[in-house]
């Protein structure tokens, strides 16, 4: 296997000491944030929406999340259950139409999920979520970087 870089903003580093020195605990910030998103599977009257959209103040489609959770499943996808709930909740948003549609295989590989028809032109720019999964705190990289797509999600988009 090839060693792998990330420029970081003064010098390239390995990728797996790069994910060592910043993911390697669980992002705080994200915690929150995704067992409330994990929740919406469990959704079963009109309160339970309303609860989840008061903190995440995103409007969101829970039959199309959870048709879409059901799609990764089934693709036996390498990530923990939270980060696939997490996909699945994108689908259910205009998350995917504010960035240009894509498959989501090709999403899963794009450096920049925010911009993922984006062609990029080091190999050492970013990493994708496929290959983020191949790296101790991979997990933990994912997470902070789907973090990420919530901006898209709002009044102001991305």
């Amino acid at each position: 296997m090839v060693k792998k870089y990330i420029q970081t903003f003064s010098k390239k580093i390995p990728i797996d000491v790069f994910f060592e020195k910043y993911y390697k605990e669980f992002p705080k910030e994200s915690k929150k944030t995704f067992e409330v998103i994990s929740k919406i599977l469990e959704i079963k009257t009109l309160e339970d929406y309303k609860r989840i959209n008061d903190y995440l103040w995103i409007h969101f489609n829970f039959h199309k999340i959870f048709i879409k959770y059901e799609e990764l499943q089934k693709m036996k996808l390498p990530f923990d259950e939270d980060i696939i709930k997490f996909i699945a909740f994108l689908s259910g948003t205009t998350y995917f139409g504010a960035i240009g549609f894509t498959t989501i295989e090709n999403w899963l590989n794009a450096k920049d999920l925010n911009h993922p028809h984006k062609k990029v032109e080091d190999e050492n720019e970013g990493f994708s979520l496929m290959e983020a999964i191949n790296y101790e705190y991979g997990q933990n990289a994912i997470r902070r970087r789907l973090l990420s797509t919530l901006k898209w999600l709002t009044s102001q988009g991305g």
